[in-house]
This record gives C-alpha cells, structure tokens and sequence, in this order.
C-alpha cells in the first residue's frame, strides 16, 4: 500500500490527492509512462475523484490508465478486462 492509499482509506481526501500526484510524478520519472505501477496510480487518482464527485475529471486518468495496461498487457489481458 503506498501512502496515498493510506490517506484515502482514512477519507482524508484533500490530503491523498497531492501524495497520489506526488507519486504518479515519481513513477513516472523512475518507470516512463508504460508501466503497470503508473497506470494503477492514474487509476487510483480516478477512484479519488470519483468518489469526490469530479467526474469530469475521473474519466480521462480512467482512460489514460486502460490505454496504458492495453499496450502493456494487450487487448486480451486480465488486467485490461478488469480496469474501471
């Protein structure tokens, strides 16, 4: 569980979403932008902003995070059949 995570299981979503950003920069800088670790990240910042009521914001980092594990995994993957 990375700290971010931690945040928003606690509901302090004003606090998590800069950790959350905070850490996709990170994995980004460490991984490039094709990596499962950055995906699940853009999927986690969604989540957030889902469950804040922002959904205009939720659905690209949703679609960002799909496309990333489609040209990871391909079209046919767990992983890809299971994203939100």
């Amino acid at each position: 569980m990375h700290i971010g995570n931690l945040y928003d299981f606690n509901s302090c979503y004003g606090e998590a979403e800069p950790l959350f950003k905070q850490s996709l920069e990170i994995l980004r800088k460490i991984y490039g932008e094709y990596h499962p670790y950055v995906a699940t990240t853009l999927n986690n910042i969604a989540g957030l902003y889902t469950e804040k009521g922002k959904y205009d914001e939720d659905e690209p980092l949703f679609k960002q995070s799909l496309e990333i594990r489609r040209k990871i995994y391909g079209e046919y993957h767990p992983s890809v059949a299971t994203s939100t």
